[in-house]
């Protein structure tokens, strides 16, 4: 099935061929989350746990109309195909798809984050209520400390 790979670390969208939800996990380092979702049926995946990995050397960037950065590789895939595991082609071209994200530095992410630090970056929602708790914020997820090498 044809999909197209985000890749922050190469900071390149290629078209690529997979097979099933393990191809999906392994082009975005982990379990997937759906990031966007196109009229078209076409969807984005991330690492659902990516700014928790922030310090490892991934690499960001930001797809048009969304504000928020996302950490480590991203993956467009088309609509479902009934109930079964595949997917069709996407119907994004890769030249529109290339126009809509931006790579961003560290200090890019960073400067968004200190713009944005109270917003909510970890939320639990009831949806038979719609209440929802904020478990934790950008500036807090931010705020953690890179991992460091012990001095010798």
């Amino acid at each position: 099935m044809k999909a197209y790979w985000i890749n922050t670390t190469a900071k390149k969208i290629t078209a690529v061929e997979y097979e099933g939800l393990t191809a999906l996990q392994h082009m975005v380092s982990g379990y997937i989350e759906l990031a966007k979702a196109w009229p078209t049926g076409d969807v984005m995946f991330v690492n659902e746990e990516g700014l928790l990995f922030q310090h490892d050397g991934r690499g960001w960037f930001r797809l048009a109309g969304i504000d928020r950065p996302f950490y480590g590789s991203g993956v467009v895939v088309g609509r479902e195909v009934g109930d079964t595991d595949k997917t069709e082609p996407p119907r994004i071209t890769l030249e529109e798809l290339e126009r809509d994200v931006e790579f961003l530095s560290d200090d890019q992410a960073r400067a968004w984050a200190k713009a944005n630090a109270s917003d909510p970056a970890v939320m639990f929602i009831d949806l038979k209520t719609g209440e929802s708790e904020t478990m934790a914020s950008v500036g807090e997820l931010f705020q953690a400390a890179p991992p460091t090498k012990p001095k010798e």
